[in-house]
């Protein structure tokens, strides 16, 4: 007979196997950058991105506000044709517009893996955008640290990035993060190797923490998050401990990023 715990781990074996069966064709694009279905989406400035399918080497791009031209493929959507490009610059588009685009990935026998159609429509001026409001703390206390219209709610904080959620333990008293920011000071290979905090409780203490990684796991999360795990030494007041240290990116992001080798190695690494 089977104990309880053989039979939970064959169930959970069925269902990984069940959803392996239903999953995309690793070949194919996915994860496309505009996102699926965006809405208010910029008229200029605008790079189509996508994680590369696996073995993919070249591709067949297809853009256009026809829909069933495009999932037909036909020619006068192509805008590449056994293309080594993996993202795509824009011209200038129409507000207010509809657009469709599909990729097509060739591996290097020559098999196609047919992409989805995606769209995504652009801004149109007479909406005026979305009021966006802005907080430095998880919580929403007080007033938004920003409020403006925007067409996109993608506000660029500047370097570094604003701490949203933790706690802080101080002589046995918890506390949450209510304010913070995390700087990679240096990186090495792209990974991070130092990493500095600066944090402000619900209580008002600060804690201000430098980090020195000790090594980098680097993994796509899903399709479109790229993290880099690293096991981390901590000092702070005086003291030291181990912990990690997360450095989180949208695919198109980490690929932007680190296509610059300033960007993949630069400050002090001591590590």
């Amino acid at each position: 007979m089977f104990s309880k715990r053989v039979v939970t781990v064959l169930c959970a074996l069925v269902v990984s196997l069940a959803l392996i069966g239903q999953a995309q064709d690793p070949g194919a694009a996915s994860a496309p950058n505009p996102a699926d279905g965006a809405q208010w989406v910029k008229t200029e400035g605008i790079t189509l991105t996508w994680p590369v399918g696996a073995d993919a080497i070249l591709r067949d791009i297809y853009f256009g506000t026809d829909q069933a031209a495009v999932e037909a493929r036909d020619a006068s959507t192509r805008i590449r044709t056994m293309s080594l490009a993996t993202e795509i610059d824009l011209d200038v588009l129409e507000p207010a517009t509809t657009y469709y685009w599909a990729v097509d990935e060739m591996s290097s026998t020559m098999t196609v893996s047919a992409g989805a159609v995606w769209s995504f429509t652009t801004l149109d001026p007479a909406d005026g955008g979305a009021m966006a409001e802005y907080w430095a703390n998880m919580s929403l206390d007080g007033e938004p640290d920003v409020v403006k219209v925007v067409p996109e709610v993608n506000f660029d904080w500047g370097d570094g990035a604003v701490a949203i959620h933790g706690y802080v333990n101080r002589d046995g008293e918890y506390a949450r993060v209510a304010s913070g920011r995390r700087e990679v000071l240096a990186r090495a290979g792209g990974a991070p190797s130092r990493v500095r905090l600066e944090l402000t409780d619900g209580l008002g203490r600060t804690l201000t923490a430098e980090g020195r990684t000790l090594n980098r796991f680097g993994l796509h999360r899903n399709p479109n998050l790229f993290t880099w795990n690293c096991l981390t030494e901590w000092a702070w007041d005086g003291g030291t401990g181990f912990g990690e240290d997360h450095d989180n990116w949208s695919a198109a992001g980490a690929r932007r990023f680190f296509a610059d080798p300033a960007h993949r190695d630069h400050g002090e690494d001591d590590t």
